[in-house]
């Protein structure tokens, strides 16, 4: 990143504790990786806090995900990390995990490569 992006301000950080000052962020991406997260609703929580007002939260998670198909996986094998996907699964269960942080789904899509299909969302505070 730092090669194709020189002027990027980019760091690394443990999501749960983001090294930035409330509400100075436009967008936050989170791309496949939330089944993986440990700690979720903390992570969610520090998005809320780093956003602006008006900013967004875009998310993709597997809506529908078979590992058997999966290009990264063996067929039959167990990945060595935790997989949460039903949390994430559906609109009303990502609803449902960014809800304590004031988030809401307000878009979302889905998008398919032809095995997994992915459930695109926009996420901003906003009235239940």
């Amino acid at each position: 990143a730092r090669e194709h992006l020189p002027q990027a301000d980019l760091r690394e950080a443990d999501a749960r504790d983001l090294p930035l000052p409330d509400a100075c962020v436009d967008l936050v991406t989170c791309v496949t990786g939330l089944h993986l997260i440990p700690g979720t609703p903390a992570v969610v929580a520090q998005w809320a806090r780093v956003l602006r007002p008006a900013g967004r939260v875009v998310t993709a998670t597997f809506a529908s995900y078979d590992p058997a198909q999966h290009h990264r996986e063996q067929p039959g094998s167990q990945p060595p990390y935790p997989q949460r996907h039903a949390e994430f699964a559906t609109v009303e269960a990502l609803d449902a995990q960014v809800a304590d942080a004031g988030l809401t789904v307000v878009r979302h899509g889905t998008w398919t490569d032809g095995h997994d299909v992915l459930l695109l969302a926009e996420l901003a505070r906003g009235a239940r």
